[in-house]
Parts: C-alpha cells; structure tokens; sequence
C-alpha cells in the first residue's frame, strides 16, 4: 500500500510540474506576442524598454489561434521590417536580433524585405550590413532565390545589392533550383547577366528535388535555357543564348532545351487555338531554338568571343516577338531603332514597327499607336503631317476602356488641340485628354492641365 501510495504522489506531482511547465510556456509565449505587436506599433522608447528588460524578446515570435493550438507567425525582426522604419530595426538588431532567424513560414528576414513595396534597398543593406546571408537557403529559397524570381527595376536593383555581398553566386534551393534557374522562370535578362557575370554556370543543371519539394513535372539536369523554352520567354532565352547557353544539353529525361520547346509548342497547338497569340508564341520559341536559328547565331558570336551588348540582345529577341505578333514587343524593338540602342539609329525602321504594333499585331499595343502618332507629327521616319499624327494619337488614346488609354498620346494630343495644330484649336478638348491622361498620373499631363485651366 504503501509503495502504490508514493508512486501515486510521484505521478501526481510529476503533473503538477508538467501543467506549470505548459503555464510557463502559455505565458511566455504571450509576452512574445504582446512584444512583437508592440513592435508593430509602439514608440521606439517603450520597445526599447521592453529590450532593457529582458533581450531575449529581440528574437521572439507572435503566436497566432489556430483551431487546436497556436501558431508562430512573424519574428520581432520582420514584424518591423514590414511594418515600421529603419530606427526600430536597428534597434532590435543592437540587442541581437538574428538577421538571419526566418519566421515561421520559412521566409528569412532578407527575402521579407525583398517583397516590400518601399524602403526595401535601404533595409535590405541595412540587414546585409549586420550579418544577413544572401545566400543561405530556408524552406522559401535563399534571397537571391526570392530576388531573382521578381521581375521590376526595384528588385533588380535590390538584386544587384545582395550579389555584391554574397560569397559565391548561390547553390540549389530545396526544389533543385539555383538563382540562375529563377531569374531564367522570371525571365529576367538583367539578374541572368548578373549572375554569370559574377560566375554562375549558364548550363548549370537542376539537382533532384528533396522528396515534397518541387512542382509537378520537374525533371533533374534542366537548364536555365530549358526553362525559358518551355516558359516562351525570347528574352530571356536570347540572353542565356548570348551568354553561351548550349540549346542541346539533355536533362535526365534526354531532352534538351530545343526539344522542350518544341514538344510544348506542339502540345499547346494540340489543345488551344491555332491561331491564339499564346500558341503562336511557343511556335515561336521552338523556332528561335530550331538549328541554325537566332539562338546558335548569337550562340557562335559568344563562341567566336563576342560579347552582344545586352541592348542589341533584348533588340533581336524582341523583333522576334513582334513577327510573333505581340505588340508590345514591336514596340520595344522599335523604340531600340528610335533611339539606336541595340541597334543603328533609323526613324523608319521604328516608325515601321510602331505600326505594326498598333495596327497589325494580334495583341494590339496602345502605346505604339502614340509612338507612330508622335512621328509623324514631328515628321520622323515619314513627311511632316500632323493630320496623320492626331488620328494616330486618337487610336491610342481613344479607347473604349478608359484604363487602356496611353497616356503619352492623350497628353499630346491634348496639346495638338491647345495649338490647333493638325486638328482644330479646342481648349476644351484639349483639358478632357489632359485629365484622362493626369488620371493615370501622367504628370506631364496634370502640369498642362494646371497650365491651361483657365484659357
């Protein structure tokens, strides 16, 4: 009896003590909480309290409800990065918050920062300043892996500033996937020249995803140049091409880079419609990866030890695009010959392209129409007549939905109005294609609108 008696209060106890033991732990995690959302929103000086207290909060995690049990959500760290200024980062770093602590989500401090939509160079370089690893892979990839996935001038320029303090030029994410592989899903040519400037292998091959990891149909030893092939992207194709990208490496199926986008190309004519800008895009692709076709031309200069300027590269990659029929496209090439980047300076060249990309193309570009409109108002590439000009600058600015309208042509075509010049001198109208023009906040626009309010 006796024994039973003090195996009964040993087990007693022993609950006792683990029931405070979870008290414990409920509490503390509730200072975490209240801690991390006091650095959301609190003054400085109160947080700064909090940290003179107890230090260990600097590196603390919100706990959010969930149906059974709560769950970690954001660090102290990337609760200010997202949500406050430089100070409270600072600050939360000077206790010793741990730049490279990821929330638990996976996401790491640098890649939190990387998708914000202001300050991100600042913080970016502030947390690569204390310590940060660009490099260092989590669940979500490494920051490279998340900057070279974002396809804006911004990430590029956040990109260039976390390559420069990275060791190396990063290695494989849990998928197989190096950053060379994600700026080139991206297509993304700046970061992909970034990258092998610094080194990256242009033919480097994915390694075997970690079980769970990957998507779907992911295959080892696929290139960065398979990739943009299957994903129809010229651009990045053509730059992967200058760079010394081999179209017939094979990944572990057999398949190379030509193959892949042909049997995609030949896949979506099976199931969409022949005629679709989607479709013809693909063909495209296989075409430009066909032998002896843009790619191996581009591929034998870098062989022959060329190096294509970046801006001749985007020139030829996207002329192929427009003969594809995308607008847009049409308009980039003809910008190049407009401007003679990438390409000797020739007005009519460019005011031909504009008007395909306008008039002729299957996805219609707005802002080619302006562009051929500005031409021949100015007299560019074709004689002088402002008549013509106006009824371009309408066909762009004009639109039955008012959010496709290029601001560009509303705006001169406002002006032709206010010096009644190819078109009736109308003030009136002029001010309506000034305000459809400010109203995308096209701020040449809104000083000529200020400018002739009153005329």
């Amino acid at each position: 009896m006796r024994l039973a008696a003090v195996v009964w209060l040993a087990v007693v106890l022993q609950g006792c003590a683990w029931v405070e033991e979870q008290k414990q732990v409920a509490r503390r995690q509730q200072a975490e909480t209240n801690f991390v959302e006091a650095v959301g929103s609190s003054p400085l000086a109160a947080v700064r309290a909090s940290l003179e207290q107890d230090r260990t909060l600097a590196n603390a995690f919100r706990m959010v409800p969930g149906r059974r049990r709560s769950y970690p959500a954001e660090s102290a760290l990337t609760m200010a990065i997202k949500h406050r200024q430089r100070d409270m980062i600072e600050l939360l770093l000077a206790f010793g918050a741990d730049p490279n602590l990821p929330q638990a989500d996976g996401e790491s401090p640098l890649s939190v920062t990387i998708g914000l939509d202001k300050d991100r160079a600042d913080k970016v370089a502030l947390l690569l300043e204390k310590g940060a690893d660009p490099e260092k892979v989590y669940a979500t990839g490494s920051a490279l892996h998340r900057a070279a996935s974002v396809h804006t001038a911004a990430a590029r320029d956040t990109f260039a500033i976390l390559l420069a303090k990275a060791a190396g030029v990063g290695g494989p994410d849990r998928s197989g996937w190096t950053p060379l592989h994600s700026a080139a899903s991206s297509a993304n040519p700046t970061v992909i020249r970034l990258l092998v400037g610094k080194g990256a292998d242009v033919n480097v091959r994915t390694t075997a995803p970690r079980p769970g990891e990957g998507m779907s149909g992911e295959v080892a030893g696929t290139t960065p140049l398979s990739i943009v092939a299957r994903d129809r992207q010229i651009a990045g194709a053509a730059t992967l091409c200058a760079l010394g990208a081999d179209p017939d490496l094979p990944d572990s199926t057999g398949a190379s880079a030509r193959q892949v986008a042909a049997r995609v190309a030949a896949s979506e004519a099976a199931r969409g419609s022949p005629g679709s800008s989607d479709v013809i895009r693909h063909q495209n692709m296989a075409a430009f990866l066909a032998k002896g076709a843009g790619c191996d031309a581009l591929l034998a200069r870098n062989r022959g030890g060329e190096k294509v300027p970046e801006a001749e590269v985007l020139r030829i990659a996207n002329l192929s695009e427009c003969d594809a029929g995308w607008g847009w496209a049409c308009g980039q090439a003809g910008w190049a010959y407009y401007q003679g980047e990438g390409a000797r300076e020739d007005d009519e060249r460019a005011l031909e392209l504009f008007r395909q990309g306008c008039e002729k193309s299957l996805t219609k570009n707005e802002w080619c129409c302006g562009m051929t409109g500005i031409l021949h108002a100015e007299g560019k590439g074709a004689p002088k007549d402002p008549v013509e000009g106006a009824r371009w600058l309408a066909t762009g600015c004009e639109t039955p939905d008012p959010k496709r309208a290029d601001e560009q042509s509303c705006n001169r075509l406002g002006l032709l109005y206010v010096a009644g010049n190819g078109v009736p001198k109308d003030l009136t109208r002029a001010r309506s294609y000034f305000k459809r023009a400010c109203d995308q906040k096209y701020q040449a626009a809104c000083d000529n609108l200020a400018k002739h309010a009153g005329g």
